[in-house]
């Protein structure tokens, strides 16, 4: 007799998995993250601004004047409002020149020191004088000129009145040291009535202060810390002066320094120079998935950061806004744009198989998603629902928002 046999096998039963995708992020570009949701950042846009010389290290815009200055292959040239052609003001620059707005003979006027010479221009023409000290940076305060020394960035200048005026005697020019434990200064500002001596180590709050023949200049003993302090990240934003170092974002509010990003061992490195407007602020950085030299943008109203695929030469705060040079062209950096949002290898159904069935998006503005899974992609434009029907054990998506993206979901049965 043959006896047949049954083998049996337990069929095991499937579930569907709904996967909140905005909390799978691997990275996003231009798009500021925002109470769980991205916003695009910012959009490079032609302004009215005229293209400017090939080679372009540095710029500065003098609301006082409405002049656009730029330094290019070391000279530097001046874009008077209204005009369509640059004018050379300067040739033959020494190291680290800077700018600083002022008034000259009740003029608004703006000065470039190279450390050798003042070059100025007031509306009408430029000139130049031999400098009668070297300076690193410099601001006009309470209508004086104060600087810090070239060499000595300890020593704190201050001239007569405006930057070309060093007569000495009662009423002229002099200068102190400031404490040793702050380190050099890196940058000064006239803020909230107060001179600021941003310093490698913190911020030192200086008083200019009496009648021309008893004039005194005295720093706070102590400053507040942050050590390691970028110079030329400095800028005022949202009534402040924003700063980087190494590790993060802080602002000195004329009391005290809050930490308003970090980067350490995030995706940033290497901020350097910046600019901001209003309550915005841009950065220069490396960013760990973009590469080197790309935008950071910080939006102070809402606390939330962006990096933008975007590689300037330079930045400067120009009228309502802070504007890019990127080669020749003089671009605004705008809100709003268009942003992207990836994953990480996403696994709905942990070490086991998963069959992806649907994705949606809730999104405000057009969006395009892309799907890849062993090799195998799809992509679909617009919110959804969208049929997917892919399996696999990990999923990566990429999302191409051209507004607020609220949220990316998916249903997997594993």
């Amino acid at each position: 007799m043959k006896i047949r046999s049954e083998k049996k096998v337990a069929s095991r039963s499937s579930e569907q998995v709904t996967c909140n995708l905005s909390d799978q992020t691997l990275y996003t570009v231009n798009l500021i993250e925002e109470d769980g949701t991205f916003t695009p950042a910012v959009c490079a846009v032609q302004s009215t601004f005229a293209d400017c010389p090939e080679g372009v290290t540095s710029a500065h815009y003098s609301p006082g004047n409405g002049a656009l200055f730029v330094i290019a292959d070391g000279a530097a040239h001046y874009l008077e409002k209204g005009a369509s052609s640059y004018v050379k003001m300067a040739e033959n620059l020494g190291q680290r020149p800077f700018f600083a707005d002022m008034y000259i003979n009740t003029y608004a006027a703006t000065i470039l020191a190279d450390g050798y010479n003042m070059h100025f221009y007031n509306g009408f023409g430029h000139g130049s004088t031999e400098c009668v000290h070297r300076f690193y940076d410099g601001c006009e305060h309470c209508g004086r000129f104060f600087a810090r020394d070239y060499s000595d960035g300890l020593r704190l200048w201050w001239a007569a009145s405006h930057a070309v005026d060093w007569e000495e005697g009662i009423n002229g020019s002099g200068y102190t040291f400031l404490p040793a434990d702050g380190g050099a200064v890196l940058k000064l500002y006239s803020y909230k009535e107060r001179l600021i001596a941003v310093r490698e180590r913190g911020i030192t709050v200086i008083h200019a202060y009496g009648d021309p023949q008893n004039y005194k200049v005295d720093a706070t003993a102590g400053y507040l810390s942050a050590e390691g302090i970028i110079g030329e990240s400095c800028a005022i934003c949202d009534g402040r002066i924003f700063f980087c170092t190494a590790g993060g974002l802080y602002a000195f509010n004329g009391s005290g320094i809050e930490r308003l990003a970090s980067f350490t061992g995030g995706r940033i490195s290497s901020p350097s120079f910046a600019a901001a407007c209003g309550d915005r602020y841009f950065a220069v950085c490396n960013d760990k998935y973009l590469g080197d030299g790309r935008i950071y943008c910080y939006d102070a109203s809402s606390g939330g950061g962006a990096v933008c695929d975007i590689c300037p030469d330079a930045l400067f705060c120009g009228p309502d806004g802070v504007y890019a040079v990127c080669g020749t062209s003089v671009k605004k950096l705008s809100r709003g744009g268009s942003g992207v949002w990836r994953s990480g290898k996403v696994r709905p159904g942990g070490a086991r198989h998963a069959y992806l069935k649907q994705i949606e998006l809730s999104c405000e503005g057009g969006a395009d998603v892309t799907i890849v899974c062993d090799g195998v992609e799809r992509s679909f434009s617009g919110g959804g629902p969208h049929t997917v029907n892919i399996g696999g054990h990990s999923f990566e998506f990429t999302v191409q928002a051209q507004g607020r993206l609220n949220a990316v979901r998916a249903l997997a049965e594993v």
